[in-house]
């Protein structure tokens, strides 16, 4: 079994505590503990085969203990008295058996929650220092795609892992000694047919496979030529026909059921024949078992002969549990790797030794030569160079989505451009202070502009300085006061996935407020969509409008009334900006731009089929 290092380093960086201990110590004494409870069962076969002067004599392993312990019942022939005691020691035995296989039951759980933890602790923390694409990625993001799938699987693949490591090999090699010292040939000769008979398991299972692809793969061909005639059905109908040419039906349904009979058959053999070894080799190793009973003088004896079975039966499980764990060790290291590549990732960011702070965006921004690539190389901005003006609206179209998300990515620094320079005010924005651009940008997304907490809390997003009348006067600017003061506690209402559901525009008039709040210089926004005529679009382009006072707004529009409103348009292709200018100007000179209108803005998108 591979050495699983990823599940390893997963563990390091979650941690584990005392739940380790507790796995190890657990571990320790069932594997002490399981022998000695086989031991018992051999005792009470022993008391119920042999006279009481003879009990005990030829008993395999433990035979001088178990005399001592009983010398003074079988000496009177008391076997009942005898017995009792046996099943006392049992009962002592299975307790502490059942307290340890609890113990490693409870740390391999704890372990697992424990690395879980430690890593979603880590991972929420990473995933506020985004990633060179995070911001282009659209739908969930990495760090949910990580705490959604690759999470569960690491703290299940913890478990499995403590849940058999290292218990279940301590106590296969423990049964296995105490088979060979019970009778060396006769253990040696079960192993063997256990292995034998998993080899063959497997090679009879990977031939049923090959056999099953194979005549399913055959049954998809045919299948693919009934839904072919299928569709082809008001084809004949018009012209009469009986049947499709080609092939028959019935020659294909025919064929169909048998393909399909011989590929849920496949393997049938395997089980029979499978019992069939089992079965003969379970009365192989009674025979040889049997006989060297029947030896004189016997070399095993009827206790012996039931502890040696009672042995490999309880091997068993732990050889089902590491198997288990090997088949999907793979797995759990893929999720491993996933998780830890996404937390020793590269900031896409990193700040300057030496920066200025950004006070205020007066004039313009500057991107020259900018180039960005995405995480496969692909080019969203290629050598762009655009002039934005201060204190403007403007709105950026594009023949594909993630180019504006790219040109507003970089103007927030949530990345670098691969090449070119991106200047404020003819400052370097690679130059200016993370604090300072944070401060004077605000980002206003299409979606997910609520979390659960209070409206004012929505709002403040952290700000403790903002004062209920900030809050208040953030909120009217926003045109979003018309639905807070009805809720049930106005701004001190809970909303969110929590709390009272919001609909797009408010949670989008709240995204607003949120942003006029801090008075940033520049803000961008994602639109959401609105229905034309709606009276939530209608809100929010009061609301934008009383936003856009005095700042830059960068607008990723959903609506056409946005482009209309816009000062400026920028219309990107493959990367580059092939023209700019106002909605009309554009819609008289630009053939990409009207499709792209049409196709995306128009009324009856969504309606017409």
């Amino acid at each position: 079994m591979a050495i699983p290092h990823l599940l390893f380093k997963a563990r390091r960086r979650g941690g584990a505590g005392l739940d380790a201990a507790l796995v190890w110590v657990g571990a320790v004494i069932s594997v002490a503990v399981t022998p000695l409870l086989i031991s018992c069962l051999g005792a009470v076969v022993e008391l119920m085969t042999c006279p009481p002067a003879e009990t005990f004599h030829d008993f395999p392993l433990l035979g001088g203990l178990w005399r001592r312990l009983l010398h003074g019942p079988l000496e009177h022939g008391q076997v009942t008295q005898a017995a009792l005691i046996v099943a006392m020691v049992a009962v002592i035995l299975a307790t502490f058996l059942s307290l340890s296989l609890a113990a490693v039951y409870r740390g391999a759980r704890g372990m697992g929650v424990n690395v879980a933890a430690g890593l979603l602790a880590e991972l929420h923390r990473k995933a506020f220092d985004l990633g060179a694409t995070d911001f282009l990625a659209g739908g969930a993001s990495r760090a949910e795609e990580l705490l959604r799938y690759s999470l569960p699987t690491v703290q299940a693949g913890t478990y499995a892992w403590n849940r058999a490591i290292p218990q279940s090999p301590l106590l296969v090699a423990a049964l296995l000694v105490f088979a060979a010292l019970i009778h060396v040939w006769l253990a040696v000769t079960a192993l063997l047919f256990t292995i034998i008979a998993w080899l063959l398991f497997n090679m009879l299972s990977r031939h049923a496979q090959r056999a099953r692809r194979t005549w399913t793969a055959r049954a998809g061909s045919v299948h693919t030529a009934i839904v072919e005639q299928l569709r082809q059905a008001p084809l004949a109908t018009g012209f009469a026909l009986s049947s499709i040419p080609g092939h028959a039906a019935d020659e294909l349904i025919r064929d169909y059921e048998r393909l399909l009979r011989r590929a849920s058959t496949s393997g049938w053999l395997t089980y029979p024949l499978l019992s069939l070894f089992a079965i003969a080799g379970a009365a192989l190793t009674l025979f040889l078992a049997a006989h060297n009973a029947a030896l004189t003088p016997p070399a095993i004896s009827a206790a012996g002969i039931v502890m040696l079975a009672a042995a490999m039966i309880t091997a068993a499980p732990p050889v089902r549990r590491l198997i288990e764990l090997v088949r999907e060790l793979s797995q759990y290291e893929a999720a491993c790797e996933d998780m830890l590549t996404y937390l020793d990732r590269t900031p896409a960011v990193i700040e300057a030794t030496e920066t200025s702070p950004l006070t205020k965006i007066t004039e313009k921004i500057t991107l020259s030569n900018v180039t960005l690539s995405d995480r496969d190389g692909r080019k969203l901005l290629d050598r762009v160079s655009l002039e934005l003006p201060a204190g403007k609206r403007i709105a950026v179209v594009a023949s594909d989505r993630q180019s504006p998300l790219a040109l507003a990515g970089l103007l927030l620094r949530f990345y670098d451009a691969t090449s070119g320079q991106v200047l404020l005010d003819g400052q370097d924005l690679r130059r200016l202070s993370l604090s300072s651009v944070r401060r004077h940008m605000a980002l206003v997304t299409g979606h997910a502009n609520v979390f659960t907490a209070t409206v004012a809390e929505n709002i403040r997003s952290g700000d403790e300085t903002a004062t209920q009348l900030q809050v208040t006067e953030a909120a009217r600017a926003a045109r979003a006061l018309d639905f807070i003061q009805p809720l049930p506690d106005g701004l001190s209402t809970l909303v969110g996935e929590g709390g009272h559901r919001l609909t797009d525009s408010q949670a989008f008039r709240v995204g607003l407020a949120r942003a006029a709040l801090r008075d940033p210089a520049l803000i961008v926004l994602e639109e959401p969509q609105f229905a034309a005529g709606a009276p939530a679009a209608a809100a929010v382009d009061a609301a934008i409008a009383a936003i856009a006072q005095g700042r830059s707004l960068l607008i990723l529009p959903g609506r056409i009334e946005t482009l209309r409103a816009a000062d400026l348009v920028v219309l990107l292709h493959r990367g580059t900006v092939t023209e700019r200018g106002p909605h009309a100007d554009l819609l008289q000179r630009s053939e990409l731009y009207r499709h792209l209108v049409y196709v995306r803005f128009n009324e009856f998108r969504g309606v017409v089929e």
